[in-house]
């Protein structure tokens, strides 16, 4: 043990089993005990929460030694509930042993229990950074903030790219304010950007790390689907590899395919009562249930979505399976670091394909995993919500505060370093128009409804609105929506929910009336609101893999992209097929007709495709004056016309676009889109210009969106939607590009030579086989719809005698007459 600990700490340590420290401990431990700022950078397993404990846990020892145990001395940040349970039980033995009072505070804590903590409160808290808002100005606990000395932010990583991100660091200048500095300490897993990570934690902050990456085993599956067999190839795939071991994560990117792949793998025999679901929408009790099933074995595998992917303790994993593209690096490193959870042992996952160029965009990001070529975590920069937010809490914290203190202390986060004074004032005034703060003569200072405007606030975690859906032929429910997905829907939209595709017949409040659909290809399926965006550099080297396929031999592809002999195969074999038609390039743009359809080929990345959909279906809707919808993926983009439209003058307008010109298209478009009246309305919420309970139609919120643009609400839910959805930079760069010829594009005739490979996946969704139910016979929905129909009871009205009555439709016959008059005279009343 390092001679910086203090002996009780290190007789703790060997009552827990530690024998010896780790790398990362051993370099990281003497800088926290020198109290330093620093941010640890170390894959799970390596034992970086203990990095930050073990010196911490000494210095509160020696505050003890000293009796000083007033107050709250420590603060251990995580950004969920669930790892703030796990905390409390690990930490329970460290305090116990040495003495340590010791708390958790989030917002599950009884009432009880939190006057306990404002009364006496615990050397060291755990909390989420919404709790530390709260605690910032709860009543007494508050004043127990000022002998703060550390503070540790747990998964940095999956805080810093997201306004609860932001709003942390705000809370963290206020905590400054409060107590004086204090030390930080960020434990993070390895992210491409990391000296930015460090700064956005302390301007001091530096980054520790090991100095060799660690490797995993991974390797990429795409099993061959066999004939008419009951279970599909991946399904029988994945219940060998969950057999083969003795614990599996099953990762998937979405709830919807969470809930679809685990249904079916729990009706396959050998898997029966060993596998179960988990995802944030699923109950707390229900997630804990099954976590402990699988740490005792009762359990063999999870299916689960990101909500696995942290530190939450589910004991030993000998495998994790990926299905379908992680899309990102950084999530397959995360999720595959869930296994082999002890640092001698090597890390090992399965990514199982379900399309060809699934299957290459997985060897992709396996290559770059392996190389640790990770993305960077991109922090957004003056959020004026969140700065709303934090100057609604200095005006509490001080009750009256100068503006130019306020500015100079918000503007040390940073997040925030760069805005503008006008912007500040700009953000300062909307919250005293609103009555939020009071704002005169230069001082800013709480109002009665500060408090209130601040408490409803302090998650940045938008209440979404659920629609039902409901088929008009059966009429009953067949699924939920989201608020965010249902947002990019209309009348005559297809969309894919429950394996079936749907087209929306009718928009109520809370309801989507649908019919079923055979028009796969314009389908936008439903766990699309889910997905995480594929980087432009994993697309476009997708697609040079593609054309390297060509010529690399299966040895190679395995040893460079982790390729199974029949996943290269497979890919070789779809590659050889594409060459027929074209070979993709991210120089050339391919435009392919296809009846109604264009698709254009762009290997782009999720977000530019977005922003190129976005302007394209618009200036196209406008010009030929009937709707033209567009459903992007991160490497083509299939527009669909009324009508056949021909592929010249396509062509022509993609040329004729620009960088310029899909700039000014892009910013006239979006603040009259759907889903921009949903980032407005959340972003007002979170401003407190709109009520939380307020229910809102469609049509007012775009009247408030229209009357306050330029406001300081209306500019960050366009800048919000730019941020998380589209990547204009990058559109406008690409745009630039092909109308200057630097990329070319061509058309490829689909009707000479039929549709590409390449085109059919994208628009026939091959592959996700196991997510759709079973097409019904159309004579079976037809009796379905007329039985219904026959069930209902109509209120008639007789135009003779003016008196009403009721019947059920199936009881009328064929000549309906007034039971009053015997007048044929009827008409329907109500239905």
């Amino acid at each position: 043990m390092h001679e910086t600990l203090r002996r009780e700490v290190v007789d703790a340590a060997k009552k827990k089993g530690f024998a010896e420290l780790t790398e990362i401990q051993l370099k990281a431990i003497p800088a926290i005990a020198a109290g330093r700022d620093v941010l640890v950078l170390a894959p799970t397993g390596y034992g970086k929460t203990e990095v930050a404990l073990l010196p911490i846990l000494s210095k509160l020892v020696e505050a003890k030694e000293a009796k000083n145990e007033v107050g709250i001395q420590a603060l251990y940040i995580t950004p969920l509930r669930a790892l703030n349970r796990d905390m409390l039980a690990r930490l329970s033995f460290w305090c116990s042993e040495l003495g340590i009072t010791l708390g958790v505070r989030h917002g599950d804590t009884p009432a009880s229990e939190r006057r306990k903590q404002r009364d006496n409160p615990p050397m060291l808290m755990i909390s989420t950074p919404e709790t530390l808002g709260s605690m910032l100005v709860a009543p007494k606990l508050k004043d127990s903030l000022a002998n703060i000395r550390c503070v540790v932010v747990d998964e940095v990583h999956e805080l810093a790219s997201s306004k609860r991100g932001l709003q942390l660091s705000l809370a963290l200048e206020r905590l400054r304010e409060k107590c004086g500095a204090f030390q930080t300490i960020g434990l993070s897993a390895t992210v491409g950007n990391s000296e930015e990570v460090a700064a956005f934690l302390s301007p001091k902050a530096k980054t520790v790390s090991l100095e060799a990456l660690r490797q995993m085993e991974v390797f990429v599956e795409f099993p061959s689907e066999a004939g008419a067999e009951q279970v599909s190839a991946k399904a029988a795939l994945i219940s060998k590899l969950i057999q083969e071991h003795r614990k599996t994560l099953l990762f998937v990117n979405t709830r919807s395919f969470a809930e679809g792949l685990g249904s079916l793998l729990m009706r396959l025999p050998e898997l029966k009562d060993k596998v179960a679901v988990h995802h944030s929408s699923l109950s707390k009790e229900a997630r804990v249930d099954t976590e402990e099933r699988f740490k005792t074995g009762r359990l063999q595998a999870i299916v689960c979505t990101s909500s696995l992917e942290l530190g939450i303790d589910v004991g030993d994993v000998d495998l994790v399976i990926q299905y379908v593209s992680p899309r990102q690096v950084s999530r397959l490193i995360q999720r595959i670091g869930r296994s082999g959870h002890r640092k001698h042992l090597v890390p090992k996952g399965a990514v199982v394909a379900v399309d060809s160029i699934d299957a290459a965009e997985c060897a992709v990001i396996a290559r770059k995993a392996r190389k640790h070529e990770i993305e960077p975590i991109e922090i957004r920069e003056n959020a004026s919500d969140v700065l709303a937010h934090g100057i609604a809490g200095l005006a509490l914290d001080f009750a009256s505060l100068p503006a130019d203190k306020a500015f100079e202390i918000l503007k040390r986060a940073y997040p925030y370093r760069n805005i503008s004074r006008e912007e500040f004032d700009s953000v300062v005034n909307q919250l005293s128009v609103q009555r939020t703060v009071s704002f005169r003569d230069g001082t800013i200072s709480k109002r009665l409804r500060t408090l209130l405007y601040y408490y409803e606030n302090l998650s940045t975690i938008p209440d979404e609105k659920r629609f039902f859906v409901t088929d008009a032929a059966a009429r009953k429910n067949v699924g939920i929506l989201h608020e965010e997905f249902a947002a990019s829907l209309a009348p005559g939209s297809v969309f894919i929910a429950r394996g079936k595709p749907w087209k929306v017949l009718d928009v109520h409040e809370n309801e989507f009336v649908v019919e079923r659909s055979d028009d796969i290809a314009a389908a936008i399926p439903e766990w699309e609101g889910e997905q995480i965006p594929v980087p432009r550099a994993v697309a476009e080297e997708t697609s040079d893999l593609l054309v390297l396929l060509l010529n690399t031999s299966n040895s190679e592809l395995k040893r460079t992209f982790s390729l199974s002999e029949e996943a290269a195969n497979k890919l070789r074999a779809f590659a050889y097929k594409q060459k027929s038609f074209f070979t993709p390039s991210k120089n050339i743009l391919v435009v392919e007709p296809f009846e109604r359809f264009i698709v254009l080929h762009s290997f782009a990345g999720s977000k530019a495709n977005e922003t190129i959909a976005n302007a394209l279906s618009s200036l196209l809707t406008s010009s030929l004056g009937s709707s033209v919808r567009a459903r992007p993926s991160p490497y083509a983009i299939a527009f669909e016309f009324a009508k056949p439209f021909p592929p010249e003058k396509f062509v022509q307008v993609l040329k004729g676009l620009g960088s310029s010109g899909l700039e000014k298209v892009v910013s006239a478009v979006l603040p009259r889109t759907a889903l921009f009246r949903y980032r407005f309305l959340h972003v007002a919420r979170r401003f407190g210009f709109i009520s939380r309970d307020a229910d809102l139609r469609q049509s007012m919120i775009q009247r408030l969106a229209d009357s306050q643009k330029g406001s300081p609400v209306w500019r960050e839910a366009l800048a919000e939607l730019l941020h998380d959805k589209f990547a204009l930079p990058e559109a406008k760069e690409l745009a630039e590009r092909i109308s200057t010829g630097k990329c070319h594009v061509q058309i490829h005739d689909a009707a000479r030579k039929g549709l590409s490979p390449l085109a059919k996946d994208f628009l026939e969704f091959a592959g996700y086989g196991e997510l759709f139910a079973p097409p019904e016979p159309t004579a079976q929905i037809v009796q379905v719809f007329k039985d219904g129909l026959l069930s209902k009871q109509a209120r008639l009205a007789c135009a003779h005698c003016a008196k009403t009555f009721s019947s059920k439709v199936s009881e009328l016959g064929d000549h309906i007459s007034c039971p009053y008059c015997s007048s044929s005279q009827v008409t329907l009343g109500k239905y």
